[in-house]
């Protein structure tokens, strides 16, 4: 029995994010499990206050899930492998408190 089944990787892009990936993908190379994609996507807070939610907010709600989506489908093209299991889980929130939450409601064995 392996210790670690389930690695999940907040990802946002950035140049540590990949290193963070390329790690992700060698352990699970090595190890069979899973490896679960989390983007956190927090918006502007002059935005979240609005009662009225205008078209403005909708549009730029909508952007920013497009944009955190793509870097999901990204991150998951450099790791991809046939054998590989991956899932891929956009969020909104605060960062960390969010992967905290995921990390723990999902039992996780890694977070990298």
């Amino acid at each position: 029995m392996n210790l670690i089944n389930k690695i999940l990787v907040p990802v946002d892009g950035s140049e540590s994010s990949k290193r963070a990936l390329k790690y992700a993908k060698e352990l699970a190379e090595k190890l069979p499990g899973e490896i679960t994609l989390l983007h956190v996507y927090e918006l502007p807070v002059q935005f979240t206050d609005f009662e009225d939610r205008s078209e403005t907010f909708s549009n730029l709600s909508e952007d920013i899930k497009i944009y955190g989506q793509k870097i999901l489908d990204e991150s998951e093209k450099q790791i991809a492998t046939p054998q590989m299991n991956i899932n891929k889980l956009l969020l909104e929130g605060h960062k960390g408190n969010t992967i905290t939450e995921i990390a723990e409601q999902n039992n996780f064995d890694l977070i990298i």
